[in-house]
């Protein structure tokens, strides 16, 4: 069984420092000129950036981006350090990246187009009767999470 417990948004950033250097990012396709970080924790191609582009009075239009880089990996944090030290672009969920967000270590960027947006799950086996015992922690760990909600 699987029980939702928040949406995940991502965002693309990166340092200040990367901008002074390469230069503002304002539409998709500059990505292919940029050196974008990869994260393959995803099922989703993890070269394949996708966006929603939002325009007022039109219909939302996905849209991707293939994307190249110096670097893949499986571990946020490890994409996080290297956007931190001006290596890059990266494209990670929020929570991962929210406190740098606010501090402007890292700067989104490419904010009119709508991140992915991916379930955060409670997993367990089926059972008749979901015991008392896990209920209440699936509970506890959704109230936990909508509390911090802005970091996700």
């Amino acid at each position: 069984m699987a029980k939702l417990l928040i949406q995940s948004n991502w965002v693309v950033c990166c340092s200040p420092s990367y901008i002074e250097k390469h230069g503002e990012v304002t539409h998709l396709e500059e990505l292919k000129k940029h050196n974008c970080l990869a994260y393959t924790y995803q099922a989703q191609g993890s070269f394949d950036w996708r966006f929603i582009k939002n325009e007022i009075g039109k219909d939302s239009i996905e849209e991707s981006v293939r994307i190249s880089g110096s670097l893949t990996t499986n571990n946020a944090q490890a994409l996080r350090k290297a956007a931190l030290a001006g290596f890059g672009i990266v494209y990670v969920p929020r929570c991962c990246v929210y406190e740098d967000l606010q501090k402007g270590a890292l700067q989104a960027i490419l904010t009119d187009y709508q991140p992915r947006q991916l379930g955060v799950y409670a997993i367990y086996p089926q059972t008749r009767y979901l015991p008392e015992k896990l209920r209440l922690l699936i509970e506890h760990i959704k109230k936990a999470y909508q509390n911090k909600k802005e970091y996700f």
